[in-house]
């Protein structure tokens, strides 16, 4: 997950919904993590195959908000959309996260406090033996 990955040695299908399993914190109690699957053409052009998104306060339901602790790093899964998609050969299959889509999603204020105030924030992402950020892909033979 960390770096640039060196170009596919050969074409690659992707069937399904993939996933994220993301480790991470934030100096916040709230914040958004935007997911996008993308193509990178070995010329530069660079298409979005899919993507997906979590708030942190509904990373486990919708019907209620569980707050992060600031600092603390915690799991997020993140579905992304479905997609039947051949990365050819040369190509790079890139990961772009981000904790901001405006205008396309609302914005998040990352916090608990009414929708007048917006907070500043960090967020850290982990990849170790003890904290796997991965994606997982369905790769078609």
């Amino acid at each position: 997950m960390p770096g640039r990955r060196p170009p596919l040695e050969e074409d690659v299908e992707v069937v399904g919904y993939p996933e994220i399993v993301l480790y991470a914190s934030s100096s916040a109690p709230d914040t958004d993590f935007f997911v996008r699957l993308v193509d990178e053409a070995p010329d530069g052009p660079a298409l979005e195959v899919c993507y997906g998104m979590v708030r942190a306060r509904h990373r486990h339901s919708l019907d209620r908000e569980e707050f992060l602790t600031p600092g603390e790093v915690t799991e997020f899964r993140i579905k992304l959309g479905a997609t039947a998609c051949r990365f050819l050969k040369g190509h790079r299959i890139r990961l772009e996260i981000t904790s901001s889509d405006f205008p396309n999603h609302d914005r998040n204020h990352s916090n608990d406090l009414a929708d007048t105030e917006l907070v500043g924030t960090r967020h850290k992402i982990y990849h170790s033996a003890q904290h796997p950020s991965r994606l997982i892909l369905k790769l078609e033979a």
